[in-house]
């Protein structure tokens, strides 16, 4: 039961995270948005350093941690860039439901690592996952227009990233502190983003009211949602924990209304079903 709930409480989080951040993300750049978030997320993860403590028989060789370390960084660099880009020209909630498609990328990783063979079930799981964001695609913005291909494209890219990033969580997961794991990505992705925007020349100034709502998801987003999502894989399967995150639209959808006060369109939901959908029929055939 430790697994499912922390992946609930990190699914609450992210949700969250969305929606707080789609109120600044549109004035702000994504880029100097992911900076402060790495920034003030490295910041509050020292607090949580006392009650980090050392795994008594780590599983996993200092050589292995460490390619895992490096691998995660690198695409959550990617992942977090090209994921608030993709918020910036969607709706929240069409952002928590493209993001959903980790899941696909995720199986057909483990696939094709370990040579198994597709089952009739993850054709289908495949099929409704690509009809549902083809749907989201063309019928995702507030009027039922289409999402942007920016949007669209930024968003499937960033749950590539985030899949491939998880995986490499999961081979260490029991081998490792996930605090001092966390506070180390987040000062490195501190690091890597503010090299990025001097290359780019990018202006660090944001306004005192964005400030705010970054460390706000700063803390519930890169902290929270993370800590509680992999101190679940500690505790449960990658598979087990990726279902149950899919509680996530729910409560972007329930922020939304509260903050923004929008609601999913019928052909929204409609399309983030029929990923969702696809989701359990993968997780399904896993079990047989």
């Amino acid at each position: 039961m430790k697994g499912f709930w922390f992946t609930i409480f990190s699914a609450f989080f992210s949700g969250s995270m969305l929606v707080f951040g789609k109120t600044e993300i549109t004035e702000t750049d994504p880029l100097v948005f992911v900076f402060y978030m790495a920034l003030f997320a490295g910041a509050f993860g020292f607090l949580l350093l006392p009650f980090s403590h050392p795994l008594p028989n780590p599983s996993a060789s200092k050589k292995s941690i460490m390619i895992a370390f490096i691998g995660h960084t690198v695409l959550v660099y990617l992942a977090l860039w090209v994921l608030w880009l993709g918020i910036k020209h969607t709706t929240p909630v069409v952002a928590s439901f493209l993001a959903n498609t980790q899941v696909l990328f995720t199986l057909l990783l483990t696939r094709l690592f370990f040579s198994e063979k597709l089952r009739p079930s993850m054709l289908l799981s495949c099929l409704l996952i690509i009809s549902g964001s083809l749907i989201l695609r063309y019928h995702g913005s507030e009027f039922n227009g289409s999402v942007s291909f920016l949007g669209w494209a930024s968003l499937i890219a960033g749950a590539m990233a985030f899949a491939i990033g998880d995986c490499f969580v999961k081979s260490v997961a029991n081998s490792v502190s996930m605090i001092r794991f966390l506070l180390l990505r987040n000062i490195l992705l501190t690091l890597l983003y503010g090299f990025t925007m001097i290359i780019l020349n990018k202006d660090f100034t944001v306004s005192a009211e964005a400030m705010k709502t970054i460390v706000v998801v700063a803390v519930m987003g890169m902290l929270l949602a993370r800590l509680f999502f992999n101190l679940g894989l500690r505790h449960w399967q990658l598979s087990k924990s990726i279902l149950t995150f899919q509680v996530q639209p729910f409560f972007t959808a329930i922020w939304s209304y509260l903050i923004l006060h929008e609601l999913p369109t019928m052909i929204q939901w409609i399309g983030g079903i029929l990923i969702i959908s696809g989701i359990v029929i993968i997780q399904r055939g896993e079990k047989e």
